[in-house]
């Protein structure tokens, strides 16, 4: 960022906006702890380290009194992308191929708190996007930001996993099991060894030319199953300064499906 920074600010002297984008782990302390609910007002817990507390303090140092700037904090991101370290659109997608292609059950590995409760915000891709323009242009260019102002950027539906996991396996056109929520089902143990497969359906399929690890990361997927503490945040403050796009998470998901296959990446 700094270097970014030391690049950019020379040359741009137009420069009327910096959008940095974080997520919601910023209110997470390093013992991986939720210490209250997530709103933007929350405040740092002394001793703790978090990389997006840096870059938040860079460009106070940066850019506060010279450029205009706003943080945005996403949950679980929604979008189409290959080669992106935390692309769960891609592991699901890749997840749900396989189990096809094997005939395997299609179960959820993961806690019990993290299957049955809401756990987690979902942030489509172009909500995140659309927010970031309004804060610019809208939020920002009415005066309402100082600087550094940080907003949540989460769809604002709700939503569990056991709900969602048999229609999105009816998407996949897989096998559904009854009891398809399996606590000892870790992704990185059962899919971690598909390579070979994944080859054999990228030709029978026709697909772009990928390495399965390009899109599935099966250790993300393990650790957003279960992960120790709620993810959840609230969308009053950008409600209260008139941002109205929600997205609901299913369809969120059900889109960027439909977008990485429509890209031919996954059948």
């Amino acid at each position: 960022m700094s270097n970014a920074l030391n690049a950019i600010l020379p040359i741009a002297k137009e420069l009327k906006h910096f959008a940095l984008q974080t997520g919601m782990s910023n209110y997470v302390a390093s013992n991986g702890k939720m210490i209250q609910l997530f709103d933007e007002e929350w405040v740092r817990p002394s001793g703790t380290s978090n990389f997006y507390y840096a870059l938040e303090d860079l460009l106070h140092a940066r850019l506060t009194g010279k450029v205009a700037w706003t943080v945005h904090r996403p949950g679980l991101l929604m979008g189409g992308s290959n080669r992106a370290l935390f692309n769960f659109i891609g592991s699901l997608c890749v997840y749900g191929a396989i189990c096809k292609h094997l005939n395997l059950p299609f179960v959820f590995g993961g806690t019990s708190e993290c299957w049955e409760e809401s756990y987690i915000d979902g942030s489509d891709v172009r909500l995140v996007a659309e927010q970031q323009i309004w804060a610019v242009t809208t939020a920002c260019g009415d005066g309402v930001c100082s600087y550094g102002q940080a907003f949540n950027a989460i769809n604002g539906s709700s939503f569990t996993w056991k709900e969602i996991w048999p229609i999105l396996g009816k998407k996949f056109g897989v096998r559904v099991p009854e009891e398809m929520f399996l606590e000892g089902f870790w992704f990185e143990t059962a899919m971690g060894d598909k390579k070979k497969e994944w080859e054999e359906i990228v030709v029978k399929e026709r697909l772009v030319e990928t390495k399965m690890e390009d899109l599935a990361n099966w250790e993300f997927l393990d650790n957003l199953f279960r992960f120790p503490t709620k993810l959840l945040g609230s969308r009053a403050k950008v409600d209260a300064l008139g941002f109205t796009m929600r997205c609901n998470t299913l369809e969120s998901i059900s889109y960027w499906i439909d977008f990485m296959r429509d890209e031919n990446f996954v059948p």
